[in-house]
């Protein structure tokens, strides 16, 4: 039997896994099924090895150096069992660049470990969480080792992509060389 692809996706919550509470009227962080959900629906299991983990679970602007440590710890473990091919990781869009590097300065890679993450919650509008997780996934099969965002129909390396607050969108960070 052929080793099938293997992608360790990691759960850290932020607005894609964030669900409207009817009683209260607040958004809430919860990182149960909304995976398994995107996954199933693209029928992804029957072609790759996945491995789900729900790690800290809240929204980017509460992640701390501390969450971003045991995430570290988990990064890790995947590295050094063997039988990863690529990390997958969802976070809240509001630090995904400020985790990314930290993923960058803490670890040499031999695989790509790609962050992405949504504008809107899966449960309120599944589409774009949808399609920046599976854009993470089919992009992690084709990647070298280092740390991506695949994010609004871009995929780059972390620090060439970057949130446009103004706006609410990625953008591809551009050399401003005089030679372009």
């Amino acid at each position: 039997m052929e080793k099938r692809f293997s992608v360790r996706i990691i759960n850290t919550g932020g607005t894609f896994s964030k669900e409207y509470d009817k009683i209260s009227g607040t958004l809430f962080v919860n990182c149960e099924d909304i995976v398994e959900d995107i996954i199933e629906r693209a029928h992804l299991s029957e072609t790759l090895d996945m491995t789900i983990s729900k790690v800290i679970c809240k929204d980017s602007l509460d992640i701390t150096n501390e969450d971003r440590l045991k995430l570290a710890e988990v990064i890790y473990h995947f590295l050094n069992i063997g039988n990863t091919d690529a990390i997958v990781i969802i976070h809240g869009t509001d630090t995904i660049d400020v985790t990314a590097n930290f993923i960058d300065k803490n670890f040499t890679l031999d695989i790509p470990v790609i962050l992405t993450g949504a504008m809107f919650p899966y449960r309120i509008n599944p589409i774009e969480s949808s399609s920046n997780l599976v854009s993470a996934i089919v992009a992690s099969q084709v990647l070298k080792g280092g740390v991506y965002i695949a994010i609004d129909g871009i995929v780059d390396k972390f620090n060439k992509i970057e949130k446009d607050r103004e706006r609410g969108e990625f953008n591809k960070v551009f050399c401003n060389s005089s030679f372009f």
